[in-house]
C-alpha cells in the first residue's frame, strides 16, 4: 500500500487510522574529510519517533541528499512494522569552495560517485557515519547506528547509483540491501568494469534491486542496444 502523503510531502495517516508518528529530519554539514581533502559538503539526518538509543539502530544511505520522499515513506512503514527502526543518513556530493566570491565552487561529484574503487566507503565507514553517532535528536537522543552487514543498506540513482553499488561491493562488512536507479552501467565507462567484477568475486551476500526506464530512441542512440550493454557492460 502506499503511504498517503500530506500536502507537506510527509506521510499521514491513512483515512480512518490515528496520526502517523512524524519524524523530521535534522541537516548538518561536514567538512573535515581527509579521504576527500578540501571538500565540504551537506548531510541531513532522519531519526523515526520510534528510535530508542538503547539498541543502535538499522541504517540507510542514500546518495544525493534526500531522495524517493524517503522520510515520508519510511514514517509510513515503520509505523506499520513493515521497516525495522532505521535511522537516514542522506548525503550531497562533496564541493570545493571557490577561492573568490564572483568564481563558482568545484564539484566532486564524478570524482567520489564514478570511481570504483574504496575511498567512498571508507568516507562513509571512517569519517561520515561516526561524525553522525556524535549527533543527537531534537529531545537529546544519542544517535548509535548499528555495525551489523544485514541492519545497513544504500542507495543513490544514476552515478549515485554506481556510488551506492561500490561502497557495497568493497565494504569490508557488506550492506544487505543495496537499491540502485537508473544505474549507468553501460553509459558510464568506469561503471562498464562493474559487471566484469561480478563474474571473477567470489559471491557476496548483497541483495541488489536495479530499478531502470524502458529504452528510448534517445538511450539507444547514447548507449547502443540498452539490454545487451546493460547487462553486458560493453
Amino acid at each position: 500500500m502506499q503511504p498517503f502523503v500530506g500536502s507537506d510531502g510527509r506521510a499521514q495517516a491513512q483515512p480512518g487510522q490515528t496520526r502517523l508518528p512524524r519524524a523530521k529530519s535534522r541537516k548538518y554539514q561536514f567538512e573535515h574529510s581527509k579521504i576527500f581533502p578540501g571538500t565540504i559538503r551537506d548531510y541531513s539526518v532522519y531519526v523515526p519517533k520510534q528510535y530508542d538509543p538503547a539498541k543502535p539502530a538499522c541504517v540507510h544511505v542514500n546518495q544525493d541528499g534526500i531522495q524517493f520522499n524517503a522520510p515520508a515513506v519510511s514514517d509510513d512503514l515503520i509505523n506499520k512494522n513493515e521497516m525495522p527502526v532505521t535511522i537516514g543518513v542522506f548525503i550531497t556530493p562533496g564541493r570545493v569552495k571557490a577561492p573568490k566570491p564572483d568564481a563558482l565552487d568545484r564539484f566532486n561529484r564524478s570524482f567520489e560517485y564514478d570511481g570504483l574503487g574504496a575511498d567512498y566507503v571508507r568516507f562513509l565507514l571512517d569519517e561520515l557515519l561516526p561524525e553522525v553517532e556524535t549527533k543527537k535528536t531534537s529531545d537529546g537522543r544519542p544517535i548509535r547506528l548499528s555495525k551489523e552487514g544485514n541492519d545497513r543498506s544504500i542507495a543513490g540513482s544514476s552515478s549515485g547509483a554506481i556510488c551506492a553499488f561500490t561502497a557495497a561491493w568493497n565494504a569490508p562488512t557488506p550492506s544487505a540491501a543495496c537499491f540502485l536507479a537508473s544505474a549507468p552501467l553501460s553509459a558510464c565507462a568506469a561503471a562498464t568494469f562493474i559487471p566484469h567484477s561480478w563474474r571473477k568475486t567470489e559471491p557476496k551476500p548483497l541483495r541488489v534491486y536495479l530499478e531502470t526506464a524502458a529504452p528510448t530512441s534517445t538511450t539507444t542512440a547514447a548507449t547502443g542496444g540498452w539490454p545487451i550493454r546493460k547487462w553486458n557492460g560493453r
